[in-house]
């Protein structure tokens, strides 16, 4: 069997030069679905990893306000290096 050639579904309609037409619509409708198969679950896989990424993001946010306070409350600002005497 020849593969290849105009349409990537051609290979699977079969070994004869000119296959039926039913069996060419049933082979690129079979073809076609799976692409988009394909494609929504990609596009699911898509949104899971942003909204990862969001969850992350808002989470490492939260670490470092809450780190950045800590830190004011131990090393207080020194009045006596203020620019305003």
């Amino acid at each position: 069997m020849e593969r290849g050639g105009t349409r990537p579904y051609q290979s699977l309609v079969g070994t004869d030069s000119t296959p039926s037409l039913a069996a060419s619509i049933m082979t690129r409708k079979h073809y076609l679905r799976g692409v988009r198969v394909v494609a929504l679950v990609e596009a699911a896989k898509a949104g899971l990893v942003l909204l990862a990424g969001c969850g992350l993001l808002a989470l490492l946010h939260r670490d470092f306000q809450e780190l950045a306070e800590q830190w004011i409350l131990r090393h207080p600002p020194d009045r006596s290096r203020s620019a305003n005497p």
